[in-house]
């Protein structure tokens, strides 16, 4: 199925101790780049590299910007010390006393142990159980969700953009079809105005130099060849959007081939009906161009 590249789609999630809330929302771009913003969340995020990895499985191409608010919904009611980290601190500290006395007993100066500098001390004291595996669990089950909803959102938008370019390939080919029953009629149109130019001008035309006008005429002014190759690109594209998946760069360059045989078609003109029905192409095509930027 056909995704267009921007999308939005956002999650909050509870869990027994964290309120936890994802957004997730994409813009164009020619490869697949990702930001990631924790305005309020007071645990460090350490999950960028699975974060990428998620959305790297689901999503292909797109500027995405992924925000993650992680809010505590009560703080721990108890704390933990670790004891064998303390009884080392105290060990050390009572060791350095000795070793001061061995060496300056003089100084009459001891250690003093503060109970508070051992607690304060890194690793000493904190929480009495991690929740750390919780919030983990919570926030990859999340992000799923939240992509699943936003590739969701994608896919509806692309199915609009893929009616958007079959109608502009019926109309395409509505032009083509109407050039080429015009055809014929430009090569009598020529012949009747070198006539007439030769009648005002009292110049009698030799019936082979008239016919050899003509052919010059015919050959400067063919375009069945770019004819063809759009009604084969028109038939390729549909192929492509039919297909869908990451189709984006592939439409693009069908764009450059339809906008490619549009202008040939203009610079070769030289009946005004013609060139208007060329100029309708490049509006369709051009129209097309733009919205293929959108898709994934």
């Amino acid at each position: 199925m056909l995704r267009s590249m921007t999308g939005f789609a956002s999650k909050e999630v509870k869990t027994e101790h964290y309120q936890i809330s994802l957004s997730l929302k994409a813009v164009n771009s020619r490869y697949l780049d990702m930001f990631f913003f924790y305005p309020d969340s007071p645990e460090p995020m350490n999950m960028e590299m699975s974060f990428r990895e998620q959305l790297r499985n689901k999503i292909s191409r797109g500027k995405l910007t992924l925000v993650v608010n992680v809010k505590k919904i009560a703080a721990d009611s108890q704390l933990a010390m670790n004891q064998d980290l303390a009884a080392s601190l105290l060990k050390n500290l009572h060791e350095i006393s000795r070793l001061n006395s061995e060496i300056a007993p003089e100084s009459g100066v001891g250690i003093q142990i503060n109970a508070m500098d051992i607690i304060n001390f890194p690793g000493v004291l904190g929480n009495a159980e991690s929740h750390r595996e919780e919030l983990e669990e919570a926030l990859r089950s999340a992000l799923d969700s939240v992509i699943d909803e936003f590739n969701s959102s994608r896919e509806c938008e692309g199915q609009k953009l893929e009616e958007f370019l079959n109608s502009h390939l019926d109309t395409i080919a509505r032009h083509v079809s109407s050039i080429k029953s015009r055809l014929p009629d430009i090569i009598e149109w020529q012949r009747k105005k070198i006539a007439s130019f030769a009648m005002e001008q009292q110049v009698k035309l030799d019936n082979a130099i008239l016919e050899q006008e003509i052919i010059l005429f015919a050959q400067r002014a063919d375009i069945a060849e770019e004819l063809n190759r759009l009604t084969s690109h028109i038939s390729q594209t549909r192929e492509i959007l039919k297909k869908g998946g990451v189709i984006g760069k592939r439409l693009d360059f069908m764009m450059q081939e339809f906008n490619r045989e549009s202008n040939t078609i203009a610079s070769k003109s030289v009946n005004a009906e013609i060139t208007s029905e060329a100029v309708d192409l490049k509006v369709q095509i051009e129209q097309m161009r733009e919205q293929v930027q959108n898709i994934e």
